[in-house]
């Protein structure tokens, strides 16, 4: 049992990285699309631009199953597999602790890039949106 927290662990560390990195990369390629006359051409360079990070993030997972799923599932193993209470508690606690660490919005603080990025996206995208649309 201890194998799969300890590789849900570093997949949870793995995603955060990745988060930062192409974070980076979004917000170079959204920078790109500033050039572009505002108006339906930035909207879709600014979606492509988007799409390429998703796709480019997942593309690093090795299990896209989502990560509260997958803690469901290591706790629904945990109740079925551990042989006495003393093991169980103890794997039921470590799964507690990462995903207050993990999961919950505190650890959003580990992901100040992609935030920041995702932000400027979104700010960049409201602004490409034509005038006559917005009214």
């Amino acid at each position: 049992m201890r194998n799969e927290l300890l590789t849900l662990e570093r997949d949870l560390a793995h995603w955060r990285s990745t988060l930062n990195q192409e974070g980076v990369w979004l917000f170079l390629a959204t920078i790109g699309c500033w050039s572009i006359p505002v108006g339906w051409e930035r909207v879709v360079a600014l979606l492509l631009s988007v799409s390429l990070f998703g796709w480019r993030a997942l593309a690093q997972q090795k299990d896209l199953k989502p990560f509260p799923k997958r803690c469901t599932e290591y706790e629904a193993m945990i109740r079925r597999e551990a042989t006495d209470e003393i093991e169980r508690k103890a794997a039921l606690y470590d799964l507690m602790v990462l995903r207050e660490e993990y999961i919950s919005l505190k650890s959003t603080r580990h992901v100040v890039v992609y935030i920041v990025t995702s932000g400027f996206w979104f700010y960049s995208f409201a602004m490409a949106i034509p005038e006559r649309l917005s009214r």
